[in-house]
Order: structure tokens, then C-alpha cells, then sequence
């Protein structure tokens, strides 16, 4: 299994989720909160690891305050959120590896 070089907290399930994304890239799955209890929390389960799910430190530019976002693997290596409830039009990639955020700018109509 692949080791992630940032500060990871295992915990039984993610609490107080709601309003989530789920995404698979490979033996991993994602979860991303979009509860008031969890909000902007990521949580990765690998399928053939340990079985826990992993509380995920994340940085860059964290998404602002969101539920009922939609959510993408791109490529293995990212995850694309698209919107949701309390904004418009806002899209952010993860990127798998480092974990860092980016706002992505959307243009058109």
C-alpha cells in the first residue's frame, strides 16, 4: 500500500457526515463532509489496507462552506469538486499525493 507523508488520524468511521461526497481512485476511497458537524473534512478508507478510515490533513486553498457538492476522480491523482449548496460556480482540485487544494477558475456560461 501506497504511505502518505502527512499527519493522518485513524478514527472507526467519519463522524457527523452528511451532505458528502463519495469517490474511488483505485483501492482508496474519499469522503468529503459537507455537514456542519465535519465540514471540509476529508476522509480516505484504502480497501486493502488497515481498515480504518483515515482523517486526511489537507492545505492549500480549502474549500469554503459547502454541501451536496459534486465530486470526481480525474486521473488517479485528483479529485474535482464542482459547487454546491451556499456557493456558485466555485470548482477545486485535491491533488491525491500532497493533498493540497486549489480554487480552479470557471469560466463561461
Amino acid at each position: 500500500t501506497e504511505k502518505h507523508p502527512r499527519t493522518e488520524m485513524l478514527c472507526e468511521t467519519p463522524a457527523g457526515v452528511e451532505a458528502h461526497s463519495v469517490v474511488m481512485v483505485n483501492t482508496m476511497i474519499y469522503v468529503y463532509s459537507g455537514s456542519e458537524k465535519a465540514i471540509g473534512k476529508v476522509w480516505r478508507y484504502d480497501t486493502e489496507g488497515h481498515g480504518k478510515f483515515v482523517c486526511c490533513t489537507t492545505s492549500g486553498v480549502v474549500p469554503t462552506k459547502r454541501a451536496h457538492q459534486a465530486m470526481v476522480a480525474v486521473g488517479g491523482k485528483y479529485l474535482l469538486m464542482y459547487g454546491g449548496s451556499e456557493v456558485d460556480r466555485e470548482v477545486y482540485l485535491l491533488e491525491l499525493e500532497s493533498m493540497v487544494w486549489y480554487c480552479l477558475e470557471c469560466v463561461g456560461e
